[in-house]
This record gives C-alpha cells, sequence and structure tokens, in this order.
C-alpha cells in the first residue's frame, strides 16, 4: 500500500512539473539580457528613452543565433499583440513551418542573436528582428561568418558589428531607415581581438629566440709602469 501511494506522489509530482514547464514557456520573459533596439527613426537604442547607440560596437555571440518565426498581430488603430513564436539555435536546426500553428494571422520570419557592448559596462544585450530589413542585416552578418569559417578558422570567429543606419526611399511610406551591422573585428571567445592576439603570439616568439646577454669579463688592472733606472754619472 505504501509503495502505492508513493508511485501515485511520484507521478503526480512528475505531471505538475510538466505543467509548470508549460507555463513558464508560456510567460513573458523577465530580467536577463536586455533588448537592443532598432527604431523607426533610424536610432539604436536599450531599453525605453535609452540613450541612441549608433555607432557602438557589440561582440556577437555566433553559439547563439538563432532564426524561426513569429506572429503578430496587424490592427491598424490599436496595438498589436505577439500571438506566437518558435526559434531554434541555428547550431541545431530550423523551424518546420509547416508544423506552425494557426493564430488567425500570419507567421513571419524571425532571426536573433546575443552581443555584449564592448564599452563602458559592456551591457549583454538581445536583437531580435523581423523587419526586411533587419533580415537582411542578419544576412549579411551570417555570410560574413560563413565564410569566416570557409577561410579555415576556428578561433577568432566572433565578430565585432558597428551599428550602423541606412536608408531607402519606399514607394508608400517615404524615407524609411533600416539597420545595419558592419562588421569591424573578429575576437576569440574569451573576447581577445585577431590582431593583438597575433601581435603577442610574436613577440613571446621574439623573446623566447633572444639570446640572453653574456656577462662581460672584469677588466684585468693594468701593471704599473716601472720607472727607467737612473744612470750614474762616472766620475
Amino acid at each position: 500500500m505504501a509503495n502505492e501511494v508513493t508511485t501515485k506522489a511520484a507521478s503526480g509530482l512528475g505531471a505538475i512539473a510538466a505543467g509548470l514547464q508549460r507555463a513558464k514557456k508560456q510567460m513573458p520573459s523577465f530580467g536577463g539580457k536586455a533588448f537592443l533596439k532598432f527604431a523607426k527613426d533610424g536610432e539604436w537604442s536599450v531599453g525605453r528613452g535609452g540613450d541612441d547607440l549608433t555607432n557602438e560596437r557589440i561582440v556577437v555571440n555566433v553559439e547563439s543565433l538563432k532564426s524561426g518565426y513569429v506572429c503578430w498581430t496587424n490592427h491598424e488603430k490599436k496595438k498589436n499583440e505577439k500571438l506566437g513564436e518558435e526559434m531554434m539555435l541555428a547550431s541545431q536546426g530550423s523551424v518546420d513551418p509547416s508544423n506552425l500553428k494557426d493564430l488567425g494571422w500570419d507567421w513571419k520570419a524571425q532571426q536573433s542573436f546575443d552581443g555584449r557592448f564592448i564599452d563602458g559596462d559592456k551591457k549583454e544585450v538581445t536583437y531580435t528582428a523581423s523587419s526586411v530589413g533587419g533580415l537582411e542585416a542578419f544576412d549579411g552578418l551570417i555570410d560574413a561568418v560563413m565564410a569566416r569559417l570557409g577561410e579555415g578558422e576556428e578561433t577568432f570567429i566572433f565578430p565585432v558589428v558597428e551599428l550602423q543606419t541606412d536608408w531607402y526611399e519606399h514607394n508608400m511610406y517615404g524615407k524609411t531607415y533600416k539597420p545595419v551591422l558592419d562588421v569591424v573585428a573578429w575576437v576569440n571567445e574569451d573576447g581577445d581581438p585577431e590582431g593583438s592576439a597575433k601581435k603577442a603570439a610574436k613577440k613571446k616568439e621574439a623573446e623566447a629566440e633572444e639570446p640572453e646577454a653574456e656577462d662581460e669579463p672584469e677588466a684585468e688592472d693594468e701593471p704599473e709602469a716601472e720607472e727607467p733606472p737612473v744612470k750614474r754619472r762616472r766620475r
């Protein structure tokens, strides 16, 4: 009887744990990394009312790259809400669009990555994009990483991107801004720049090859000059 009760209790706890896990997935995200945003006015910022971060640089964690789909309502005169999101790490595969639930609104392609500012407090952020301009920026970033890997590089594969802005003339909306992720450098997983690491390695190698200076022999004391003998005159 005791074993039966224990088994039922364990089974019930498992169901509760599974239910809590499902509930957690449906909850909004609290804390953690701040969200990096690109506004319609062409400015980059973090959080509400944040300073313009255009021209700032961040290191992109390529291992955090995700792709998938997001579903938003598309009301014209009231606030829209996110109805669903399915994302997967690029290293693990891709989301099958045929498995997406019908939520009454269109699913749009979406990509994201985690990064860290290289200056100041080195704040960690997450950038997510589903707009045409945003996906175009991601496409260029992924191409750069793939080209790097194609060259055989295995260490300095984390891009440092400068947050830039471009624009184009839209037929309906006029001047439309789009984000640009300009790759300006590469670092390793510890954040060491490629150039400085190579210089440090060369300096270390040069120091190892440089022979140690030999001690100069001490100068021997020179013998004092003898005075010439005095000649005596014969008387």
